[in-house]
């Protein structure tokens, strides 16, 4: 059995990059609009509420479904990835909707994650750091 080694990783990615250029091209397109959508909200509540600490809780609440939006692209991205390097055809609007039904099992085991690094981190540092990094990835494998 061969190693891998960096310079095949790379390989592989460029040729997943060019045979789903169009597939990515367009999930970049959706990102980027959802940024402009953000950006746009945040100018108009400026202008909406003065007040700094209204400002931003009131702009919380109102980015949190284009953030939900942003993440369920980015699992639709990884889900091409996946697809690609099993030899199987993707799709923009299957990987979308991989990403609308994986959305929540993301967000729990984040949240998990989340709290297992943060009570790691109270326990005393190095518990911390190891939760950190050994369950890093395990939001992404769940989003597979």
């Amino acid at each position: 059995m061969a190693l891998i080694t960096n310079s095949d990783i790379i390989v592989n990615a460029w040729k997943n990059l060019r045979a789903n250029i169009k597939q990515y091209s367009e999930l970049v397109l959706w990102l980027i609009l959802l940024g402009v959508a953000e950006w746009a909200l945040d100018v108009v509540l400026k202008s909406l509420v003065p007040d700094k600490q209204q400002h931003a809780i009131v702009l919380l609440l109102a980015v949190l479904p284009l953030r939900l939006a942003e993440t369920t692209v980015m699992i639709g991205m990884l889900d091409i990835a996946v697809k690609t390097l099993q030899r199987q055809s993707a799709s923009v609007r299957g990987a979308l909707a991989h990403g609308v039904h994986s959305i929540i099992p993301f967000l729990w085991v984040t949240f998990l994650y989340c709290l297992v690094t943060f009570g790691g981190l109270l326990l005393f540092v190095i518990p911390g750091l190891y939760f950190m990094i050994r369950y890093k990835f395990s939001g992404l494998f769940t989003a597979i």
